[in-house]
């Protein structure tokens, strides 16, 4: 899990992370590469972030409590969030094998 978190955090520095209704907006340019989705955000957010990706083809994943969210990126209150790099997409899909 660190090493997941890690890599979201370079992906932070390198400023490959969209947040708040920018990850919509990310979604519909097709920027987004990958949406990643607290576990702790509501039903409703859940559907509109999943419907919305489904619809425009975007991958997503359901994981990451709120508080690690805020270990690898220093936002706090975030739920969710692009990554818009297919570098960082890759590196994330690895770690998670």
């Amino acid at each position: 899990m660190n090493n997941l978190l890690s890599v979201i955090g370079l992906a932070m520095k390198a400023n490959k992370l969209v947040f708040g209704e920018k990850v919509i907006l990310s979604i519909q340019k097709k920027q987004a590469q990958l949406v990643i989705i607290s576990i702790d955000a509501s039903d409703n957010t859940k559907k509109r972030l999943i419907d919305k990706c489904n619809y425009y083809g975007i991958d997503y994943l359901e994981m990451l409590s709120m508080e690690d969210i805020f270990k690898a990126t220093g936002k706090v209150n975030r739920l969710y969030f692009s990554i818009i790099d297919s570098n960082f997409k890759k590196l994330i899909i690895n770690k998670l094998r």
